[in-house]
């Protein structure tokens, strides 16, 4: 009815998504990087021979919270509190070596970073986690805004990075994890851009749920620009969210 829908001014919803994950990686290989931490007796081995490969797609998977208020007839502000976990497979063979002699999962990235010795293994495989925390802010329009609701989204969201944690597949090597900081190749905050849609149906007076499809890119190189090497992820999924509608 029209006075329901305009009760709907103010909302509050939480969800989760999932879906793909390709990473734009471009620069410069593992295998032609100067490792400054390195025994230097092995350098010239590790430039020559030294590689590690990145899948072309992974996994994501994300969830969170976010307010949104109807500004206008069909126009709607949102913002909220996302965690992003996105997943891709390396075959290395580097391993870093820590102080108590252990040997840790290593790729490319960390070459200029990592305060420890490399060496050179037999290739094995690396699950890579990078875990962000986004804070996004979106307008919305409203196509169909009836018991079944159609809205458009776009926006910007700032990523925060939180760590990245390399995991030997076999076993063989402890994890190796890594947070933001002079000694990570990561930038702190990186941006993204959004576009997505919600299609909700509302199942009772001051609730909905919905399917949402969406998309991100980041506009900027989540690596940093010391490291010779770019990388500018997409993130395509569908999320399932649960709102609650303050009413009037």
């Amino acid at each position: 009815s029209k006075k329901d829908q305009t009760q709907e001014d103010l909302w509050a919803s939480v969800g989760v998504a999932a879906g793909s994950y390709n990473p734009g990686h471009s620069g410069q290989s593992g295998g032609s990087r100067l490792f400054s931490s390195a025994d230097p007796s092995q350098a010239a081995s590790l430039n020559n021979t030294g590689y590690s490969d990145q899948s072309n797609v992974g996994s994501a998977y994300s969830a969170g919270f976010a307010m949104s208020k109807r500004v206008f007839s069909r126009w709607v502000l949102q913002s909220g509190l996302n965690y992003m976990n996105q997943n891709i497979e390396y075959t290395s063979n580097y391993l870093a070596t820590s102080a108590s002699n252990q040997s840790k999962a290593f790729v490319s990235e960390y070459a200029d970073f990592a305060n420890r010795s490399v060496t050179l293994t037999t290739p094995y495989q690396i699950n890579s986690a990078i875990e962000v925390v986004s804070l996004p802010l979106q307008t919305g329009y409203l196509l169909v805004d009836r018991k079944i609701g159609w809205q458009l989204n776009t926006g910007v969201a700032a990523d925060f990075f939180l760590r990245n944690t390399l995991t030997d597949q076999s076993g063989n090597a402890d994890s190796y994890s890594q947070s933001s900081g002079e000694d990570s190749p990561y930038r702190a905050v990186s941006w993204a851009g959004l576009l997505g849609t919600e299609l909700s149906y509302k199942v009772a007076r001051q609730y909905r749920i919905s399917v949402v499809p969406s998309m991100r890119y980041s506009v900027n190189s989540v690596l940093k620009s010391t490291t010779g090497q770019t990388s500018n992820p997409l993130i395509m999924d569908i999320g399932f969210r649960f709102r609650y509608i303050f009413n009037k």
